[in-house]
């Protein structure tokens, strides 16, 4: 083994060329390289005949960018002007009486879902939302190429159960993963540094960083009694903190936040 076999087979590097790159009346020899360690980006290499030079030109084309995913479009209603009060009402005005005329049952069926969704619809109107996904402005060029190293290993590993590729999977795998950690951390860091003389854009750049999912508060379980009302909500929770700004565990109120979904 040579010297360039003996380093390219220590970085793990592959040579593409397979054409000859200098060829003279006596002799064809390959002795202009592409080594790259990513061979599933190359997208094609190739020689080409130059007369400037002995030497032929070399080439090779790599992917490049991450194919963006299409946007989601879901549906949902909209509770923005909703009257419980009001809906029940229009519902007593439907004719419900017209079903009963009706002999077929999936008519039946059709005509009881129809004239429940148009007063539905009047109240809570169907919605259409497009969902582009979360923007990741920190995200490098060079942590894409980590991504897309990770992936290839963890194919490769899958297909091969080789333990070197599962060990360069898990090696990648840790790299990609500190590398977005300290690239989120630097992008947030110099947010809020740039926003320090602007309380809008602090408090703007420092929810960037807070959690995302959130829960709505419908209910609230204090002494005995449950509120619904949001005034009620408001004036009970107002009076807690107001009270009670030196927190302790022998002087907080049992409280049962409830949602639509659970309580806790």
């Amino acid at each position: 083994m040579g010297r360039l076999d003996e380093f390219a087979f220590s970085f793990n590097l592959t040579q593409i060329i397979s054409k000859p790159t200098r060829v003279t009346e006596t002799s064809k020899s390959t002795i202009d390289l592409i080594l790259v360690n990513n061979t599933h980006k190359i997208v094609q290499c190739d020689v080409l005949d130059s007369s400037i030079s002995d030497h032929n030109v070399i080439f090779c084309v790599v992917k490049g960018g991450v194919k963006k995913l299409p946007p989601k479009v879901f549906e949902y209603r909209s509770f923005k002007s909703y009257e419980k009060k009001a809906f029940i009402k229009d519902l007593e005005q439907v004719p419900w009486s017209i079903i009963e005329g009706v002999g077929d049952i999936d008519d039946t069926v059709f005509l009881w879902e129809k004239l429940f969704r148009d007063c539905a619809d009047h109240h809570a109107p169907i919605k259409s939302r497009r969902v582009k996904g979360m923007p990741t402005p920190w995200v490098s060029v060079r942590l894409l190429e980590l991504r897309g190293d990770r992936d290839f290993r963890r194919r490769k590993a899958l297909s091969s159960n080789s333990q070197y590729h599962w060990r360069m999977y898990r090696k990648l795998r840790n790299f990609a993963s500190r590398e977005e950690k300290s690239l989120k951390s630097q992008y947030y860091c110099k947010l809020i540094e740039d926003a320090k003389n602007d309380s809008s854009s602090m408090w703007k750049a420092i929810k960037q960083t807070l959690p995302s999912n959130h829960m709505d508060t419908n209910a609230i379980f204090s002494n005995g009694k449950l509120h619904t009302s949001f005034i009620d909500i408001a004036e009970h929770l107002n009076q807690h903190f107001s009270k009670h700004w030196k927190i302790s565990r022998q002087g907080v109120p049992q409280y049962i936040v409830c949602t639509f979904e659970k309580c806790y």
